[in-house]
């Protein structure tokens, strides 16, 4: 790292190809800090003066930021024990961390666990941890004799190729398996486990007893994870079912909307969350999974521009809600009617506070034809182009509509109830 610090300037290449006093075949680490240096400012501000070593880029990209990884600090209790079992660069880790009487960093790679034992100490510099290398299977039984009350887990979500997998159980460490292993020791603490913001929560839901919450963080306008958080006090004595389990995620009129929901769906809550870069928190709504059954809401036949004289205020949902399909209870909140069954677009007589989005007041509904297309085209558009259930994607529009991007004026193409399309002019509140 010293390399590193005296030579933070030189861009990349000359490090690599240039003569200097860096032993050859420290070079290539050399450059790769360098290179890295201002993306860990930006990606975890905390850390970019600790001086903090990265083994590989792919390990930087693969970590948590600073804001997912505060988010998590919400789970570990009073005098809690934490377990990573998937340590990687440890940022996941020094935020539980911080908030636990002890930790354990569990982690198979060499060269991770190398980082780790370089990185933590000046990550968490008064916390008692301890640095393991195995996998985290075999060492499960160790870990628990040592009081561990809390089970993090991050699997990896790539093959041996680099393809990346979307099933639970096709990742390793499997948090099926896993679960199974902390019931059959009588294990009553804790879990946390992080998958992939394209993983199906109707599967999650069946697959894993004891799940009480399904987190889904946004930041800087991006859903980053699905963070599922159960205990096994309140894990079920049946086996979860099969992969072949599935569910609608959207509301589905013709999937016996007025079944009652099982145990296991009334008790999981779905909580869409927007953070800032620096993980403050700007929004949180959050319902019960059972909530996605509900009936659809009613719809009426009247055009759009003669609602939007009653109802001129758009709401749109971030995308934590927007994965979470709670259409229904989101709606039936905030007192707000959708726009389509499909659209996922809402109206309202008056911004709804706390919402979980973008709220616009609607100025213009114009018909989607060739002739508006030419008239926003001689106004010289700038917009933040949106498309909702719409036969073209933004950038296709954006591209017919020749715009240039602005915060200021949103244009949303969508189709309404009755399957007519519109442009939508809008400005952000």
């Amino acid at each position: 790292m010293d390399f590193a610090s005296r030579w933070g300037d030189e861009p990349a290449h000359r490090i690599l190809l240039g003569s200097n006093a860096i032993p050859p075949r420290l070079r290539p680490q050399v450059a790769l800090q360098v290179e890295l240096r201002r993306k860990i400012a930006l990606k975890w501000p905390a850390l970019s003066g600790a001086g903090a070593f990265m083994p590989t880029r792919t390990a930087f990209e693969q970590a948590s930021s600073q804001a997912t990884a505060a988010y998590k600090q919400q789970f570990v209790g009073p005098g809690a024990v934490a377990a990573d079992l998937t340590g990687g660069l440890g940022m996941d880790f020094a935020a539980l961390l911080s908030r636990a009487e002890r930790g354990f960093y569990v982690e198979q790679q060499s060269d991770l666990v190398a980082a780790a034992r370089y990185n933590l100490p000046r990550l968490c510099p008064n916390a008692p941890f301890e640095v393991l290398q195995g996998d985290a299977l075999d060492l499960l039984p160790r870990l628990l004799s040592r009081g561990v009350s809390l089970i993090y887990a991050d699997p990896a979500r790539r093959d041996d190729r680099q393809n990346r997998l979307y099933r639970p159980q096709d990742t390793h460490p499997d948090p099926v398996e896993l679960l199974a292993q902390l019931k059959a020791t009588g294990y009553r603490g804790s879990w946390l486990f992080k998958l992939s913001p394209m993983a199906d929560i109707a599967q999650a839901v069946a697959l894993f007893p004891g799940l009480r919450e399904i987190h889904l963080p946004v930041c800087q306008g991006e859903l980053k994870e699905l963070l599922l958080w159960g205990d096994m006090t309140a894990a079920e004595d049946a086996a979860p079912p099969t992969e072949s389990v599935r569910e609608p995620l959207q509301t589905d009129p013709s999937a016996a909307p007025d079944a009652e929901p099982r145990p296991r769906e009334a008790a999981v809550r779905l909580v869409a969350c927007e953070l800032t870069a620096q993980g403050e928190l700007i929004n949180r709504w959050s319902c019960t999974y059972a909530a996605r059954r509900q009936t659809a809401l009613a719809l009426t036949s009247a055009a759009l521009p003669e609602r939007l004289r009653a109802r001129p205020y758009l709401h749109l949902p971030n995308p934590a809600v927007m994965k979470s399909g709670a259409f229904v209870p989101l709606a039936q909140e905030f007192g707000l009617v959708p726009v389509a069954p499909d659209t996922h677009l809402f109206l309202g007589h008056t911004p709804a506070a706390g919402f979980p989005g973008t709220v616009l007041q609607v100025e213009q509904a114009l018909p989607f034809n060739k002739r508006t297309l030419a008239e926003l085209r001689k106004r010289g558009l700038h917009a933040s182009v949106r498309v909702r259930n719409f036969p073209l994607t933004a950038a296709e529009l954006k591209q017919a509509l020749r715009s240039a991007e602005s915060a200021q004026q949103y244009l949303i193409g969508l189709t309404d109830a009755c399957r007519a399309r519109y442009l939508l002019l809008a400005r952000p509140l």
